[in-house]
């Protein structure tokens, strides 16, 4: 009898910890698009923009520099590599959610002043 209730607990706590890690709230950062290569300081001086696109195209992961932080970004989709690019070292608002250290940004809005 005591064993069956404990069965129970465990399905039902493992059943709760999956209702929640799926149901993962959209979380928004807002920072300068760099690329995870270059980070905070650019190695093409004059047009970070362009030297942000050339990492990217070179295999570097697009990134957000935050408060001197640096988070490595996973576009989920096309439009949101498109916008990433587009925006290139400007400042944006990005929604999407954490998978581990990676944020898998879903919208890249551009952010004001």
């Amino acid at each position: 009898m005591f064993i069956r209730q404990l069965r129970r607990i465990a399905l039902l706590a493992a059943t709760l910890g999956l209702a929640l890690t799926a149901g993962a709230a959209t979380t928004r950062l807002t920072g300068t698009i760099t690329d995870s290569m270059c980070g905070l300081h650019h190695m093409m001086k004059g047009n970070p923009a362009k030297c942000t696109r050339d990492c990217v195209k070179s295999g570097s992961h697009f990134a957000l520099a935050v408060h001197g932080r640096v988070i490595v970004l996973q576009p989920e989709n096309a439009a949101a590599r498109s916008a990433l690019s587009r925006y290139a070292a400007r400042r944006v608002t990005l929604f999407g959610s954490y998978s581990g250290k990676i944020f898998e940004v879903s919208r890249v809005v551009k952010a004001g002043k």
